[in-house]
């Protein structure tokens, strides 16, 4: 009979518990993982998280040489310049990562390229 109160007991708890948690969860708003897509930029692709990241569009492509604009997430220019890309296979917009302010850009690959601006850089 005691044993059976304890069952009981652990039961309620453990309900209270996933009560409190449901209702925990629900009190949390939804999160857009990314900004909506630039209307003058629909190439753009969106690189990074909930802190924030950046749109890369390569516009003008002459391998190993493309010209890349970086964009702020309201799409205003942040900086833009001439990577070279040394892979044999072309540079596309969704292969970058990100960038940090500088002369460096990240690559999904986990490699680095060199910019050498050309447009503003803030």
């Amino acid at each position: 009979m005691k044993a059976l109160k304890w069952i009981a007991l652990v039961l309620v708890a453990l309900l209270l518990a996933l009560a409190l948690l449901v209702a925990a969860f629900l009190q949390f708003e939804p999160v857009v993982d990314t900004p909506p897509a630039l209307r003058d930029h629909p190439n753009a692709q969106w690189s990074g998280g909930l802190d924030g990241g950046v749109f890369f569009e390569v516009i003008r492509s002459e391998p190993p040489r493309y010209y890349v604009e970086i964009r702020y997430e309201s799409g205003e220019l942040w900086t833009a310049g001439w990577v070279t890309h040394p892979s044999a296979r072309p540079l596309k917009n969704t292969d970058f990562l990100g960038y940090y302010g500088g002369d460096t850009i990240d690559l999904k690959d986990s490699s680095q390229l060199h910019l050498k601006r050309v447009g503003p850089s803030k």
